[in-house]
C-alpha cells in the first residue's frame, strides 16, 4: 500500500475484510450494493484523531448530512485518492456490551480494579454509547474466578498454617482449579455487567 501524506491506499477487498460499519452507518454496505467497483479498486484510509472533529465533537462526511460517531484508536476516514471528498468513516472491529438494554461500545479491554471497593476485586472498562457519551461499565467477578485466584495463592506460599491448609484443602474438595484464575476470560459474566455511570 501507497503512504499519500498519512493515507494509505487500500483496495475494496481489503476494506471489507478488515473494517466494519456501525449498527446506524451503512458505508460498507452500499459500496458492495453499488457495485461500481471490483475487489482492487483502491481509495485511501487514515486513522481519524479528535482533530478531525468539528467544535461539537461530531464528524462528517462530505455531504454532511449526518454526523458518525468517533471511536478513538478505532475511527478510520475513507476518501478517493484524490483527497478531493471523504466517504465517510469505517471501524476496525469493537466489543460491544448491553446494560438495561441499551448497547455501548468498548473503548478497550476490560482492566482489574480494587480501587473504593474494601478490599473487593472488579473489572472496568470505558465505553461510549452511540451518541458517544463516555461512561464507565463495571463487571463483579465470578465466585469460581475468586476462589481459582485464592488457591493459586495458596500454592504459592511455602509455609501454610493450620487454618490455610484447612482452607486449601476445602477448596480443593470443591473441585476448584488453581489455573482457571489465568485466564481472565474467565473473571467475570461479560454479558452481564452491574452498573454503568456516565464520565
Amino acid at each position: 500500500m501507497a503512504n499519500l501524506l498519512g493515507r494509505q491506499e487500500i483496495t475494496y477487498k481489503d476494506l471489507f475484510e478488515g473494517y466494519v460499519d456501525l449498527e446506524n452507518t451503512y458505508l460498507l454496505e452500499e459500496l458492495i450494493e453499488e457495485g461500481k467497483a471490483t475487489d482492487t479498486t483502491v481509495v485511501c484510509i487514515n486513522e481519524t484523531t479528535e482533530s478531525d472533529l468539528d467544535e461539537n465533537g461530531k464528524l462528517f462526511d462530505t455531504s454532511g448530512t449526518a454526523p458518525w460517531l468517533y471511536i478513538p484508536g478505532k475511527t478510520f476516514t475513507l476518501s478517493d485518492t484524490t483527497n478531493t471528498f471523504t466517504l465517510g468513516y469505517v471501524y476496525t472491529s469493537f466489543d460491544t456490551y448491553t446494560f438495561e438494554g441499551k448497547k455501548y461500545i468498548a473503548l478497550q479491554d476490560p482492566y482489574i480494579d480494587n480501587y473504593g471497593t474494601d478490599g473487593d476485586v472488579v473489572y472496568k472498562a470505558p465505553v461510549i454509547d452511540e451518541d458517544g457519551y463516555e461512561y464507565i461499565m463495571m463487571w463483579d467477578t465470578l465466585e469460581e474466578f475468586d476462589e481459582s485466584g485464592e488457591l493459586a495463592a495458596l500454592e504459592s506460599y511455602s509455609d501454610l498454617s493450620e487454618e490455610q491448609k484447612e482452607r486449601m484443602q476445602e477448596l480443593e474438595e470443591k473441585g476448584v482449579y488453581s489455573g482457571l484464575c489465568e485466564d481472565e476470560s474467565n473473571a467475570c459474566d461479560w454479558d452481564n455487567p452491574v452498573s454503568v455511570t456516565l464520565v
